[in-house]
């Protein structure tokens, strides 16, 4: 092992008391998240997840969930350890100070007087760690510490903008604009607005211009992206039904002599079949659009997404689930 493999070890392990005090607090707010009545105890009932979840956390299986029994169930160990999981995308090569810098945000949870400052009587750590992490040696670890390692990072990735009207094909757009005929567009031939917006997306070698090679990868990310944007309008939209307007016998139901909406929502809506729509209803079937059921459901750490580990249930339904491939299922998933 080297020089800088044994720094990042040690600075690996001094961080760890820091993580393991962060890890028990977001144990605990996921906890009182669920703990409606705030007596200490989550029940079935409270608990938004499955019956086997649940069982694996009431150990003693009386009924009542303690913060220890989800803290140290698997369930709440799954929790941590999809908290951490890095993505499935290999992850480039960094330097030393942008190694640290993942690491920065971990050790300023030691500033235990929440001045923006890690002194070195704050520290938990070993004091190589420390002195690591304190890039400008002047014994704190501060924002200009941070500052110094953020310069090494390297620029994020330019966003592709949303293509709007007719998608050219590469022969057409170099035709328009390749006025020197060098099979190359430069900055200053195109007069296009959405190819000039898209320009710094398309320019790999960031040379100003783009080549055939380089605007065909462009039109591809485009029109990728403009499919994915039309299955997402192609999904059911929310829909908000007035019943103060529409319930004339005000009788808390919208029966289809009373019905002003489209035709075929009536029916999607009214999941009884009773011919028709209570309030109830018009918010299950907003909910279920919206994807917030799903997600109130099995979303146990609060954080708007449920993982694999908190839905718990067949991998192909959460995939099914999982529009976007990220590896969790969010409101626009659904």
């Amino acid at each position: 092992m080297n020089r800088n493999q044994a720094l990042m070890v040690a600075v690996a392990c001094a961080v760890a008391p820091c993580a393991a005090q962060d890890d028990a607090k977001f144990l605990k707010a996921a906890f009182d998240r669920m703990d409606q009545d705030k007596d200490g105890i989550v029940v079935r009932a409270e608990f938004p997840g499955s019956d086997r979840q649940y069982a694996a956390i009431d150990a003693d299986k009386n009924g009542k969930a303690t913060l220890a029994e989800f803290s140290s169930s698997e369930v709440g160990k799954s929790l941590i350890r999809a908290r951490y999981r890095s993505k499935d995308e290999p992850r480039e090569r960094t330097t030393g100070k942008q190694w640290l810098l993942l690491r920065f945000d971990a050790a300023m949870r030691c500033d235990a007087d929440r001045d923006g400052k890690v002194t070195q009587s704050e520290w938990t750590g070993t004091e190589v760690a420390f002195l690591e992490l304190d890039l400008d040696g002047n014994g704190v670890l501060d924002k200009r510490d941070r500052a110094e390692a953020t310069a090494e990072l390297p620029e994020k990735e330019h966003e592709l903008p949303d293509v709007k009207g007719e998608l050219l094909g590469v022969d057409d757009w170099m035709k328009r604009f390749d006025k020197d005929g060098n099979a190359v567009l430069s900055n200053k031939e195109i007069t296009d607005k959405w190819l000039r917006a898209a320009m710094p997306f398309g320019d790999k070698d960031k040379d100003g211009s783009l080549t055939e090679n380089e605007l065909r990868e462009l039109l591809q990310a485009a029109m990728q992206r403009r499919q994915e944007m039309d299955r997402v309008r192609a999904r059911p939209q929310p829909y908000d039904v007035p019943f103060d307007a529409w319930d004339k016998d005000d009788d808390e139901k919208v029966r289809q002599n009373e019905w002003m909406g489209p035709l075929g929502l009536f029916a999607q809506i009214d999941v009884d079949r009773d011919a028709a729509v209570t309030r109830d209803e018009a918010l299950r079937y907003r909910k279920r659009v919206l994807g917030q059921d799903f997600v109130e459901r099995f979303d146990l750490n609060g954080d708007g997404k449920v993982s694999l580990e908190e839905f718990a249930g067949p991998t192909g339904a959460f995939r099914r689930a999982d529009r976007s491939g990220d590896g969790s299922v969010t409101r626009q998933d659904r």
